[in-house]
């Protein structure tokens, strides 16, 4: 737009009203209010009749002036009109505005998002049971674009955080891989230690051989263990069967339920060994039973 330019004159160019006016303030000022005489009241309804030609003839007057400046109001008038429209349209597209930007950068930070899962769908199915929320954080995403200047400053940003995470998800999807390949590596006899596969895959590689190693030792020595166990549970039971042929064999007269009560206690009392005591327990409780059982 070009330069406004207004020029206006101010002056009163011919008025003879100072001196009216000290005229009449004179004769306001002689007037006389205490009425007496026919005089003093032919002389106040004289002027009752020129004070009221005087407001008359002010109001007329001031009415005169104004429709001579009649110009300069509507220029006013104008001036006030076309202030408070450039106003209302300007709070009107700063509202836009705000609201715009904040929406192109919305746009700019989802089409970001998208990317980095469309990277993201392209990796392993071990990756994928990893944890990858990081990479489509929205709100770091927000974080980074905050302070940037324009749609230009908030795309070159959001393009570098993304190459910043593809650069992290390639590391990443590398290392899982790798520890899934050492994974599939172990035996079938052993696969059932690890179970706890998307755990595992996230492990650094020297983390993960000495959990593998571990795991595999320690079945191995409760392997040893039970196989030990089944061999003295066997033995335990051959003993008994010779045990009880050899008592079979003899010829012995058994013993009433309350000699064998007695014969049991003292033998618990005299044992140190522990598997001896929880037997002759045992013994001991069936006859008990054997004799409650009598009794009702």
């Amino acid at each position: 737009m070009n330069n406004l330019t207004i020029k206006l004159s101010g002056e009163i160019q011919n008025t003879n009203f100072h001196d009216w006016k000290n005229e009449l303030i004179d004769q306001i000022q002689s007037t006389n209010m205490e009425l007496a005489s026919d005089i003093d009241f032919s002389s106040a309804e004289q002027n009752v009749k020129d004070f009221k030609d005087a407001e008359k003839t002010l109001k007329k007057a001031k009415e005169n002036a104004i429709n001579q400046a009649q110009d300069i109001q509507d220029l006013f008038n104008a001036i006030d009109e076309v202030t408070d429209l450039a106003r209302q349209t300007r709070l009107t597209l700063e509202r836009q505005i705000k609201i715009r930007k904040i929406e192109v950068k919305e746009e700019i930070v989802l089409n970001a998002i998208a990317e980095m899962k469309l990277f993201i769908e392209i990796q392993s199915d071990d990756f994928k049971t990893s944890d990858i929320s990081r990479f489509i954080d929205k709100t770091l995403f927000l974080s980074k674009i905050k302070g940037t200047r324009g749609t230009s400053g908030a795309k070159d940003a959001l393009i570098e955080l993304c190459n910043q995470f593809k650069n992290e998800i390639t590391l990443k999807s590398a290392v899982i891989q790798s520890n899934a390949n050492i994974i599939d590596c172990v035996p079938l006899e052993h696969s059932s230690l690890f179970q706890d596969r998307p755990y595992l895959l996230n492990l650094l590689p020297n983390d993960l051989d000495i959990i593998i190693d571990e795991r595999i030792n320690k079945y191995h020595i409760n392997q040893k263990l039970i196989n030990q166990s089944h061999t003295y549970d066997s033995k335990v039971k051959e003993s008994i069967l010779d045990n009880s042929e050899t008592i079979n064999n003899l010829e012995l007269e058994p013993l009433g339920l309350k000699e064998t009560k007695k014969i049991i206690s003292d033998l618990i009392m005299q044992s140190d060994d522990k598997q001896i005591k929880e037997a002759l327990t045992t013994c001991l409780r069936l006859i008990n039973n054997e004799i409650n059982i009598i009794h009702d």
